[in-house]
C-alpha cells in the first residue's frame, strides 16, 4: 500500500500495536524517556532500540554530517520532484536500517 509501516515485519507491527494500546499513568511518566525505554527494552525490543537511539545525544557530529551527505545524494538535479515528506521518510528509513 506504500505506507511506511508496510516496510516492517508483522512482529514489529505487533510490537507497535501493543505499545500504542497500553495505558500509561501520567504520574508514572519520568522526565527522561530513555529511562522508560530502557526499562521496557525486553517488552518492546525494536521500539526500545529505536527510541533510545533517537533520544541519545550523539558524541560527535559525524552522524549529522552523514545525514546531510545522504540527503545531498538523494536530492540532486535529476530528482527535483521529490517532496520534503518523501525525503524525510527515506532518510528516516535509511537511519533506522543503519541502527
Amino acid at each position: 500500500t506504500g505506507k511506511v509501516s508496510d516496510e516492517f515485519e508483522d512482529d514489529i507491527d505487533d510490537e507497535l500495536s501493543k505499545y500504542l494500546e497500553q495505558w500509561i499513568e501520567i504520574e508514572l511518566i519520568d522526565e527522561n524517556p530513555r529511562k522508560y525505554w530502557y526499562e521496557h527494552r525486553l517488552i518492546y525490543p525494536t521500539l526500545s532500540k529505536l527510541a533510545r537511539s533517537i533520544f541519545s545525544i550523539p558524541e560527535t557530529t559525524a552522524n549529522v554530517e552523514r545525514e546531510f551527505s545522504g540527503s545531498g545524494l538523494m536530492i540532486n538535479v535529476r530528482r527535483t520532484r521529490l517532496n520534503p515528506e518523501q525525503v524525510n521518510n527515506a532518510l528516516f528509513l535509511r537511519s533506522v536500517n543503519k541502527n
